[in-house]
């Protein structure tokens, strides 16, 4: 068997707490399929195999995106009050 399967699920809350990651944004990692959690009567709890297959496919880049940089040509001029 796995040793990371071995391991106790962790309750989402708890992964959030660990991880200083809002719950919306794992919201959004569930609703995108980037992260797979279990639901036991209710309440969310996610592997330890599951933790370390997004971390690996963090690491690889798999979830970048360019920066988002608004142009300077769009942005309305500031007024200077005097």
């Amino acid at each position: 068997m796995d040793s990371l399967n071995a391991e106790p699920m962790m309750s989402l809350d708890k992964f959030i707490e660990q991880t200083g990651l809002s719950a919306v944004t794992l919201w959004r990692y569930r609703k995108n399929g980037f992260l797979k959690t279990v639901n036991i009567c209710g309440p969310h709890y996610i592997l330890r195999a599951e933790i370390a297959r997004f971390n690996e496919r963090a690491t690889a880049g798999e979830f970048a995106k360019l920066p988002n940089h608004p142009r300077k040509c769009n942005m309305p001029a500031r007024v200077r009050a005097r």
